[in-house]
């Protein structure tokens, strides 16, 4: 019988929401085998850069780089690209408002302008001599 690693064994899954801190039980993950042995460095470090410290904000990063001086140097190399991520975030929600602020101003104006003309061509209306209209057209058809 082939037997089931602890996290093969566990069925709950949570989903983690960009709010909440990322709590991981290392000793389900990686269960030490000895004391004097660190289980973390078990991990390669080519997996904790690209699987979880991108998931990461650059404030994070900079709470965790002190660690140790293997984080360190892993925190340096991802850093540029969660930054440059976080940045186009940013970009892009400005472009998002900016868009729907132009938009907005537009309709508005549009708005004024329709409610102007209406009230051009009602007034207009309103003060037309229909009877004397209807005159000249008719003079001008003989």
């Amino acid at each position: 019988m082939v037997e089931k690693s602890p996290i093969d064994q566990k069925e709950e899954f949570q989903t983690l929401k960009a709010d909440q801190p990322l709590a991981v039980d290392w000793n389900l993950i990686l269960p030490e085998q000895s004391q004097d042995k660190c289980a973390i460095k078990r991990i390669p470090a080519s997996v904790l850069n690209k699987k979880v410290f991108m998931l990461l904000s650059s404030r994070e990063l900079f709470k965790i780089r002190g660690v140790c001086s293997d984080w360190s140097d892993s925190v340096k190399s991802v850093w540029c690209q969660v930054v440059k991520d976080e940045m186009l975030e940013q970009v892009h929600s400005l472009d998002l408002l900016y868009e729907k602020e132009t938009t907005s101003k537009l309709l508005e104006f549009k708005l004024k302008y329709l409610v102007s003309y209406a009230t051009l061509m009602n007034n207009y209306f309103a003060h037309m001599n229909f009877d004397d209209i209807v005159a000249e057209l008719l003079s001008l058809e003989d």
